[in-house]
């Protein structure tokens, strides 16, 4: 076996000389297989031929045809297999025991980080990595900006990998645009998102899969009366890009209440009485409403527990 797990340039080369190549849409005489370190060059015999190159490239496999000479090739791509994106395997992230307000341990069974042409690369990463949003950046296991972070801010952790070591970066960057890189790093893969209330003080977070549960409920309504639909922000315990959210609601008196994701559109309706319980809602731009029937005799509360975010991970 060769690069990519491929068999031997033997063994190709004689695959090949016994079906000749593709020139102009027709089969040609034999080509010659070049295997040039860190890719294969099948070059045609022919005034036609076509010189192309099979390349890997940060865990993605690249067909390009050489658009200049023999001697001085230049490669245009042609077609890219890519690798896919970033996932993590039981990830069980959380904050640092000694440190917690400031240091927050990235961990999970495997990580799958992607490139910026997304090729991946797959590590281990049951040995929990540190990071410290109190490092300036752009460095490994610190910040990815030179500046702190603001308070009541979204803070992103990310596993990043040079090749050959796994560590970590914090970003105010979202995945969808992903963290500024330390030098000599070419991989990332998202963790999580943790609420810093404070400029230098991490919520106690814990993440199982794609789930972040919180040690402490955070109060989104406290004894709530609106007869009429109104709003209630989740901007400071659900994060931007969260797919859903998870309540405790306490509900009492003689009226119905609404609960809404979406304005003037029932999600559920929790019916008179006193009792609570759990509420999984998904997230629409980081609010939800309510309302009640009519005047209560009683009232709602909502509590937040955690939310779930998109980082491949179960």
């Amino acid at each position: 076996m060769d690069l990519f797990g491929l068999p031997s340039a033997t063994n190709i080369t004689a695959a090949i000389m016994s079906l000749g190549t593709l020139t102009d849409g027709k089969i040609a005489t034999a080509p010659v297989l070049k295997a040039s370190t860190p890719f294969y060059r099948i070059i045609g015999t022919e005034s036609s031929f076509q010189d192309l190159r099979v390349i890997e490239n940060a865990g993605a496999l690249n067909l390009d045809k050489n658009t200049g000479t023999e001697a001085v090739p230049v490669w245009t791509r042609r077609a890219m297999l890519g690798a896919g994106t970033y996932a993590c395997r039981r990830n069980r992230s959380t904050n640092n025991a000694a440190t917690p307000t400031t240091q927050f341990d990235l961990q999970a069974d495997w990580v799958t980080l992607r490139s910026t042409d997304h090729g991946l690369a797959v590590v281990n990463a049951q040995t929990a990595v540190t990071n410290n949003i109190l490092t300036a950046g752009v460095t490994a296991n610190g910040r990815d900006q030179a500046g702190a972070f603001s308070a009541n801010s979204w803070v992103y952790f990310y596993w990043i990998y040079d090749g050959t070591t796994l560590a970590s970066v914090s970003s105010v960057a979202a995945p969808d645009v992903g963290p500024t890189l330390p030098t000599g790093y070419t991989h990332w893969a998202y963790c999580g998102a943790v609420r810093a209330a404070a400029a230098a003080s991490l919520r106690t977070t814990y993440f199982r899969g794609s789930w972040a549960y919180l040690t402490q409920r955070v109060s989104l309504l406290s004894a709530g009366v609106a007869a009429v639909e109104t709003s209630i922000g989740l901007a400071s315990v659900v994060p931007p890009e969260a797919e859903a959210f998870l309540l405790e609601f306490q509900m009492s008196g003689n009226q119905n209440a609404t609960l809404r994701v979406i304005s003037g559109s029932d999600y559920t309706i929790l019916p008179a009485g006193t009792f609570g319980g759990h509420l999984t809602l998904w997230n629409n731009a980081q609010t939800m409403y309510y309302l009640f029937a009519a005047a209560p005799t009683g009232s709602l509360s909502l509590l937040s527990l955690g939310y779930q975010v998109s980082n491949g991970g179960e």
